[in-house]
């Protein structure tokens, strides 16, 4: 399982390399300095409104059948067209519910045409999640990997064309940005229902109640959680446009993509990491050995980003954006040490789902919901996007210490004593010699590769990471 895990580890890696950080930088980035902080900051803030409401298109289908699928394979048969069928009256409900909200808040006298644009393209996340439980489910964990960049991969070749054209990067708005991934999402589900159809053999699509009532019911525990995810990790930008205004909103969106960009290794690798976990469970098997080997990895890469980001977060901000500040640095200063607290949480919650004790994690979130409600409130008026950010690292590190406490009191986590102090001490030395780097008279570039050197090399020596024994479990089958 482990060898099989790493093999997986590295193709993820490989292609979000290749592609999503491409796109983040090279398409993304780009879209926000054409249409400025204000008109970007519009999108981002109407896109984490839709993030608060994909509960509905999702209705925690996602784990659930992530969970029972890779328990039962037999059963995708019976459950996907019915599944489908319900998803299509969610994405109905969900339209409904989110240009109403949309409405009330404002967002549809700014665009309506982005509104709508944004809701419809939720819809088809929420379908290719879906399909891709199913395929890591059944096992096609490289497949998986595959689907998980594929719209990115369009979406570079559609606005691409258009932002490299002279012509229309000129006249480039938010609305064919939007556009442009609806095209490469609905390629991106069509390409998955195509292979699960071929896959297997599967009846005609029917509407059975008695079933999707199973479903809903099933389901609801891993909806709450969902929504509750959703609250705490989205609103800061909702509330920073509503309390402040969308250039504010745009400020914390240029931070947050570094952010997104470093957590998106850590929330591929616990797509697949899911249903091996499950099985692991249900077969059994000890599962500590894999938790404490992905934990290790995911601080290993979490601190060789994080703590250069934070010591060079000026001069890369002023690089990246036209509009790159001190302000913003901060934000992003702040984000990135949320961004450790995300590597390590995105195991623990893996595990604690497929040990299925939704019901602690429902509590926990619920928290988490308060804590950031209450202290976003009290920091975004004084402090702005700083305040939110500051709000985002306090939030997700008590999220991440809760969810070590709760699998504290299993034998699901493989972390020891010796473990702990080994990460601690990645942390302390890699800080400190960041810090003694920057004192030296370089170009910043070669001081952040030196200062991210650093940190595996510690590792390394700490004994978190070992390239011997990576190539060996590479190697046995």
């Amino acid at each position: 399982m482990k060898r099989e895990f790493l093999i997986n580890v590295v193709l993820v890696v490989g292609l979000n390399v290749l592609i999503k950080v491409f796109f983040i930088f090279g398409i993304d980035r780009n879209v926000q300095n054409l249409v400025g902080q204000a008109e970007y900051g519009a999108y981002f803030a109407i896109l984490n409104l839709a993030y608060l409401f994909q509960i509905i298109n999702d209705f925690g289908i996602q784990n659930f059948n992530n969970k029972h699928i890779a328990q039962h394979r037999q059963l995708l048969p019976k459950y996907l067209p019915n599944i489908l069928v319900f998803k299509a009256i969610l994405g109905f409900v969900f339209m409904m519910a989110f240009l109403l909200f949309g409405w009330m808040l404002g967002y549809w006298v700014l665009s309506k045409n982005l509104l709508i644009t944004i809701g419809l393209n939720q819809i088809l996340v929420a379908l290719i999640y879906y399909l891709r439980s199913n395929v890591s489910a059944l096992g096609f964990y490289r497949l998986d990997s595959i689907f998980s960049v594929l719209d990115k991969f369009l979406m570079i070749v559609i606005i691409g064309s258009l932002i490299w054209v002279p012509a229309f990067r000129q006249n480039f708005q938010m609305e064919w940005f939007a556009w442009g991934q609806f095209f490469a999402l609905l390629l991106t589900a069509v390409a998955g229902l195509a292979f699960l159809y071929k896959k297997i053999d599967i009846p005609r699509i029917r509407l059975n109640w008695p079933f999707l009532l199973v479903i809903i019911k099933e389901s609801r525990p891993y909806a709450v959680l969902g929504l509750l995810m959703a609250i705490y990790s989205r609103i800061d930008s909702v509330m920073l446009s509503q309390i402040i205004s969308e250039k504010e909103t745009g400020i914390y969106a240029s931070a947050f993509r570094l952010m997104d960009a470093g957590t998106m290794v850590g929330l591929l690798i616990s797509s697949f990491l899911l249903p091996m976990f499950v099985r692991q469970i249900k077969e059994k098997a000890p599962t500590a050995a894999l938790s404490d080997l992905v934990i290790k990895m995911m601080w290993v890469v979490g601190v060789a980003v994080a703590v250069p980001v934070i010591m060079y977060r000026l001069p890369i901000m002023r690089l990246l954006y036209t509009e790159g500040n001190q302000y913003a640095a901060d934000v992003l200063g702040f984000l990135m040490v949320g961004l450790l607290a995300l590597m390590w949480s995105s195991v623990n919650g893996v595990l604690l789902i497929a040990a299925g004790a939704i019901k602690r994690l429902n509590i926990m979130y619920f928290v988490a919901v308060l804590l950031n409600l209450g202290l976003n409130l009290l920091l975004i008026p004084k402090y702005g996007a700083v305040g939110a950010a500051m709000v985002a690292a306090t939030t997700q590190w008590f999220v991440t210490l809760y969810q070590y406490r709760l699998l504290a009191q299993t034998a699901l986590l493989g972390i020891t004593y010796k473990t702990s102090l080994q990460i601690v001490g990645l942390l302390i030395l890699s800080v400190l010699g960041s810090y003694g780097l920057s004192e030296m008279s370089v170009n910043w570039i070669l001081l952040f590769l030196a200062s991210s050197s650093l940190s595996i090399l510690l590792s390394i020596v700490l004994g978190l990471f070992s390239p011997q024994g990576l190539i060996k479990l590479l190697k046995n089958r």
